[in-house]
């Protein structure tokens, strides 16, 4: 029985019982229309027609579907989808690391969805098919990064309330590795790192940081980051036998426009606002260079 695979986090991978497709993502519309299928699992053919030939007439755009789902049918194979009148759905021989991901964080397993999570979602790759497809992948993208986001504050205050600093560090760590301009997960590190007593191993993690966005983005790290390493600089060496305090909070304001990786379109232009606690977008845009060969569309 054949089995496809999709790996989405942190770029694309398309594998057919371990073999991977590499054809696949260099056709752009045959492609996302299979990334769009296999990730919502059930469309009509009117919904497929309006993300992917919006602009053709209802005869050349239902033709050009059936053509697609033709060659899809071709490869992958015949398998992995059922059409059903004016529905199309996608059989369980397909899975994606991304539901995996959604599914691990939606039944409170933790540690295993930040385990699945790679990377965001379709990094680096534009198939370019259609705007309407590219809004689709933002809003996906805004979604995963958000619920990453949320599952590493969560992991941090566990293991902060486990009295597990070490433990803290590492989900923090990770954090920034999977979204490297990301404010929230390095100021978190910087702040661990200080509470820990190691200030010298905090101000070379802020520099590295700063240089960092300085050199990817033009930009400073915010006032509160600023703020944060200002004090520490400031202040006098910790006692041998000082205890840390620890802090599962983030920090309490931001009122810079949205960065987030994972939101381009889809909350462009939100705004952090004061509060105890961070909104969910704190991670700064970045564009992703196309890795994913395209040709012109069907």
């Amino acid at each position: 029985m054949t089995r496809i695979h999709i790996i989405t986090l942190g770029g694309l991978r398309i594998e057919q019982d371990g073999e991977e497709l590499r054809d696949l993502p260099a056709q752009p519309v045959r492609c996302a229309l299979f990334l769009y299928l296999a990730l919502e699992r059930s469309a009509t053919r009117d919904e497929l027609i309006a993300l992917f030939w919006p602009e053709r007439d209802a005869e050349r755009a239902r033709h050009s579907l059936s053509q697609t789902l033709y060659e899809l049918r071709r490869r992958p194979g015949e398998d992995w989808i059922e059409s059903r009148g004016e529905r199309v759905d996608v059989t369980p021989r397909v899975t994606a690391d991304a539901l995996e991901f959604l599914a691990a964080a939606e039944s409170g397993e933790d540690e295993v969805a930040l385990a699945r999570y790679a990377g965001a979602f379709l990094d680096g790759c534009n198939l370019g098919a259609t705007p309407e497809f590219e809004q689709w992948v933002d809003r996906r993208r805004a979604q995963l990064a958000r619920l990453h986001r949320d599952l590493c504050r969560r992991l941090t205050a566990a293991r902060l309330e486990q009295g597990d600093p070490e433990g803290a560090l590492a989900v923090a760590r990770r954090w920034a590795e999977m979204d490297p301009l990301d404010d929230e997960a390095h100021h978190r590190i910087v702040e661990l790192l200080a509470e820990m007593g190691r200030r010298a191993e905090a101000l070379r993690h802020f520099e590295e940081y700063a240089e960092l966005i300085a050199r990817e983005l033009e930009v400073e790290p915010l006032e509160e980051t600023q703020a944060l390493v200002a004090r520490l600089r400031a202040a006098p060496p910790p006692l041998p036998d000082a205890s840390p305090r620890w802090s599962s909070n983030p920090p309490a304001s931001r009122t810079t426009a949205c960065r987030s990786a994972g939101c381009r379109r889809a909350c462009c232009g939100s705004r952090w606002r004061r509060g105890p606690r961070w909104d969910g977008r704190g991670s700064r845009a970045r564009s992703s260079a196309s890795t994913c060969p395209s040709r012109s569309r069907p």
